[in-house]
């Protein structure tokens, strides 16, 4: 593969690390095969390379291509690094470790580690039996709850950025949040989406919508890519005029019933009907004998459990444009759950009573 701005092969960053090839290139960054030369070990390091408005001098140096453009330039480099920080502070088996970050070049560096693999498209040509498939899920949806846990969002899910390890665990890769902050701020809504795997809210430059259930989403249609042969409709046309088929009619028999129920569920183009957390979404996907049954409906699902703070933090504003906790913003609409509603008149009541 090659890229008309990359490094060139060869070049050693950071006295440690040689570029030996490019594993991928976007609007935004570019992705290097590297050696780290006093470890001896392959890794991966990505390089903010915002394509529209920088360039690189002296075949190595990245800057702005003009006085406009250095602003969100140093903006968008700070977004990187900040990301980078964040995923450093989580670890996990099943999600890209990032080893290190550091600036050189004029510019910004993650390094991490090396997945070898297939991309789940590739692994899965045609639908995978059940088994085969939860196999692959239940790891997948460790490593987001422990994400979302952290006050992260992947932002990215799709067929291409999972991989499958030769021994057949899987491997979240190349999240989005800073690209996604720097085309909002940009204007560049195509950096944003990736259509079919997408939630509407992810179409909007503001993020207060966005959350775990965007997240949801896009693994739903990921799962319903695999299953069904493609990604469903785009979800800016199906706000439009929905032709979605649901996975519970195009993969009907090959799967559980409860499962195809699942990906229906997050495939919902209102937010507000989707699950809100990993956890309340798997007891249904993967099966879960007390909780087997019809999906629960926009009127049922407000219920005091485990997840109710969740639900209600959600309603406040539920997440934060650069990946922060769902509590940092407070655009969206409020919404009480009744029982909180009613406890709060017996108090009011109790107090004018005294």
């Amino acid at each position: 593969m090659e890229h008309e701005f990359s490094l060139p092969i060869g070049t050693l960053l950071a006295d440690e690390y040689r570029i030996d090839g490019i594993l991928g290139a976007g609007g935004f960054g570019i992705t290097y095969r590297a050696r780290d030369v006093k470890l001896d070990i392959d890794v991966a390091i990505k390089e903010y390379f915002p394509r529209d408005f920088a360039s690189r001098s002296n075949t190595v140096t990245v800057q702005p291509r003009g006085r406009s453009e250095v602003e969100q330039f140093k903006w968008g480099l700070s977004q990187f690094i900040d990301e980078a920080r964040r995923l450093a502070r989580l670890q996990h088996p099943n999600i890209v470790r990032c080893m290190r970050y550091f600036e050189g070049n004029d510019t910004g560096y993650f390094v991490m580690t090396f997945e070898e693999g297939q991309t789940l498209e590739n692994r899965f040509p045609k639908p995978p039996q059940q088994r085969e498939l939860d196999q692959v899920l239940e790891p997948l949806l460790n490593a987001l709850e422990a994400l979302h846990g952290a006050g992260i969002y992947h932002r990215d899910i799709s067929p291409d950025n999972i991989l499958i390890r030769d021994d057949g665990s899987p491997v979240l890769i190349d999240f989005g949040a800073s690209r996604q902050a720097l085309a909002r701020r940009t204007q560049t809504v195509a950096a944003i989406v990736k259509p079919g795997y997408s939630p509407i809210e992810q179409y909007d430059r503001e993020t207060s919508q966005q959350g775990a259930w965007s997240d949801i989403y896009s693994l739903g249609a990921t799962i319903y890519s695999v299953i069904s042969g493609g990604p469903p409709p785009d979800a800016l046309s199906r706000v439009r005029k929905d032709t979605y088929v649901p996975a519970s009619e195009t993969a009907r028999g090959a799967y559980r019933s409860d499962f195809l129920a699942a990906v229906d569920w997050a495939l919902q183009t209102d937010s507000e009907n989707r699950p809100v957390t990993i956890r309340e979404w798997r007891r249904r996907l993967m099966g879960n004998p007390s909780g087997r049954g019809s999906v629960p409906t926009a009127a049922t699902r407000y219920r005091p459990d485990e997840d109710t703070k969740t639900k209600v933090t959600r309603y406040f504003g539920g997440g934060g444009g650069d990946g922060s906790s769902p509590a940092d913003t407070g655009k969206s609409k409020l919404r009480w759950p009744d029982y909180v509603l009613r406890g709060a008149a017996l108090v009011m009541l109790a107090v004018f009573l005294i």
